[in-house]
């Protein structure tokens, strides 16, 4: 009897652990391409269902972005069934590239989901010369580069620059641009209608680029207008190592960056001393810790150290100075390590002083 009632425990432990809410998504990243300014408030249907065994309930959705609401129903959602979040957005006054995310949080494991919407508010100026304050010839720009953003090295990454075409006339882009080899034009050959904001798409692989924290490319394009025949653009942004979801095995074994100290004060300097100090990085997990990049604030800065892989409970210690010739008053310097460590592997060394 006893025996029988454990078992029934047992089996009821078993059905209630694995009877749980699954939601589902037919996207995760949801692009809605290009819309004009002008355009009334869009509606971006979220199918949402359920593919697990208990009644799903969203219990929370919010936005990144005051632009964006978001109709729902807190009605529990049964097994195999679905509904349609609405999300509107509003692109008056927003013109430009868009990154918004949606976070649901619901009665599953994880408790919270994302959905990411993004696309192109484009327009044509009210005002070219404040809202394009850049000129370039007869092409106008938002600023002085194209902002990338933060990108990651999981894959090439699509990012969009507007230009403002200030002339009565079509301009177009030539095939013939100089690109470094991480960089690709999406549409090679492009007319810039005239009045009127066009889209210029590049592909950026971080991957290639091998480089980590804040780059800086350069890239020169050509067009049939004598009066803007070369396109000199900076193009700026940061890149983090990609690093794919942690499971428990590998967190039981990865590398560990561990700093004792972060944060350094090192005191009063005259006017053109040489700042010299140190930190310790030591790997306090089982896998090599590997520094793949260091990374300081400031051309001022040099940071070295004797080795960039550090085994099990190893030691090293990283050396830096500072130059101190253009520095006056109250400084703080930063130093990045960008390290294979799965939980930790982007560390910012802080390093203060004052120069008189």
């Amino acid at each position: 009897m006893f025996k029988s009632a454990l078992l029934v425990v047992f089996s009821c432990l078993v059905i209630c652990i694995h009877a749980q809410p699954v939601i589902s998504f037919e996207k995760t990243e949801l692009d809605i391409g290009v819309v004009s300014e002008n355009d009334d408030i869009m509606i971006v249907p979220i199918p949402i269902r359920n593919k697990g065994d208990q009644d799903l309930i969203i219990k929370d959705v919010s936005t990144s972005c005051g632009c964006m609401l978001v109709e729902y129903s807190s009605k529990p959602i049964p097994k195999d069934s679905s509904i349609i979040l609405k999300v509107k957005i509003n692109p008056n006054n927003r013109p430009g590239y868009f990154s918004k995310t949606v976070s649901i949080t619901s009665n599953t494991k994880p408790d919270i989901n994302l959905i990411m919407i993004k696309g192109v508010v484009s327009a044509r100026p009210r005002n070219p010369s404040v809202e394009y304050p850049v000129k370039r010839g007869n092409l106008r720009f938002l600023g002085s580069g194209f902002n990338i953003g933060a990108i990651t090295t999981e894959k090439p990454i699509e990012r969009r620059m507007e230009i403002y075409n200030d002339s009565d006339k079509e301009i177009k882009l030539l095939p013939k641009a100089l690109l470094p080899a991480h960089i690709q034009l999406v549409v090679k050959e492009q007319v810039l209608k005239p009045r009127e904001v066009s889209l210029l798409k590049i592909m950026y692989d971080a991957k290639a680029k091998k480089d980590y924290g804040f780059v800086n490319d350069y890239m020169e394009l050509y067009t049939d207008s004598p009066e803007d025949s070369l396109l000199p653009i900076s193009v700026f942004g940061t890149i983090e190592d990609y690093f794919p979801p942690i499971t428990a095995k590998d967190l039981a074994s990865t590398p560990k960056a561990v700093v004792e100290k972060q944060e350094i004060y090192l005191g009063r300097y005259g006017r053109g001393t040489e700042v010299q100090g140190s930190f310790t990085i030591k790997n306090g997990g089982v896998k090599p810790l590997i520094i793949k990049k260091i990374k300081p604030s400031c051309s001022c800065v040099s940071a070295t150290m004797a080795s960039d892989k550090l085994e099990k409970q190893q030691s090293e210690i990283l050396s830096f100075k500072i130059k101190t010739n253009e520095l006056v008053g109250s400084n703080v310097k930063t130093i990045t390590l960008f390290t294979n460590d799965l939980t930790r592997h982007v560390v910012v060394l802080t390093v203060r002083f004052d120069v008189f």
